[in-house]
């Protein structure tokens, strides 16, 4: 036998094996169905786009019913508030509202945020679209969003500690308050207040004289919260010292 005869039987011995033992394996076929890129992408910036906040039923259908009666504004303060408690569990953020003088000079809802909210938060961008889509206008009255934490007074406290009788009063002006929690500020040794009296031409305002020391007086400058009739009330409260003669 020659060699290359030798050569071509070892060789077919040894691919026989192999060749029995051979398995065949076929892919799927090619899927040209899957969504395209624009697809995908539309899909995520969507999930970016601001929703309307107050689409919804339950306690935020008072924001697009047609009610026959206007609101009081603390009424409708109060109301809009019953609905951002409800958003909170959806947002895992709470918002408050109350009533207040706008960036334009004119008195209605004010709607904050924590100052160190994002401006990307879901929360901020869905409110933000809820009244764009409402022409800044819930309840019959102009409304704001801000990103802020109202400066309290140091005069809170006062207002925390005293003892009042178990029921709401109607605080419409800052004399409403004054009558109902002037005692309040006067009773605290640590404000030392002289003299109270309503502001001149805001609403919701209080001034009033103080002879404690500088820190102190200026730390009595802020807001004062106090829970009313219609709901809670915010009241700005001026404090100067007592070499000022209050107009």
């Amino acid at each position: 036998m020659s060699l290359k005869a030798i050569s071509v039987v070892i060789l077919g011995a040894a691919l026989s094996p192999a060749r029995a033992e051979m398995k065949f394996r076929y892919q799927p076929e090619p899927n040209f169905e899957l969504p395209r890129f624009e697809k995908v992408v539309d899909r995520s910036v969507k999930a970016f786009e601001a929703q309307d906040a107050f689409a919804q039923t339950g306690p935020c259908e008072i924001v697009n019913s047609h009610a026959l009666r206007r609101y009081e504004l603390n009424g409708a303060a109060q109301a809009l508030q019953a609905c951002l408690s409800h958003l909170a569990t959806r947002y895992a953020l709470l918002a408050t509202v109350s009533p207040g003088t706008l960036a334009n000079g004119a008195r209605g809802l004010i709607i904050r945020l924590p100052g160190s909210t994002p401006i990307d938060h879901p929360f901020f961008r869905d409110l933000g679209r809820a009244l764009q889509e409402r022409r800044g206008e819930l309840l019959g009255y102009p409304a704001e969003l801000r990103r802020e934490d109202g400066t309290a007074s140091s005069a809170q406290q006062a207002i925390d500690r005293c003892i009042q009788a178990p029921y709401l009063r109607r605080i419409d002006n800052a004399q409403d308050f004054i009558n109902n929690y002037g005692r309040c500020l006067l009773r605290d040794p640590r404000l030392r207040i002289l003299n109270m009296r309503p502001a001149q031409g805001r609403r919701l305002a209080v001034m009033l004289l103080s002879d404690a020391e500088q820190p102190i007086v200026e730390s009595i400058n802020g807001y004062v919260r106090v829970l009313a009739e219609a709901g809670p009330v915010e009241v700005l409260v001026m404090a100067y010292p007592q070499q000022i003669h209050l107009p």
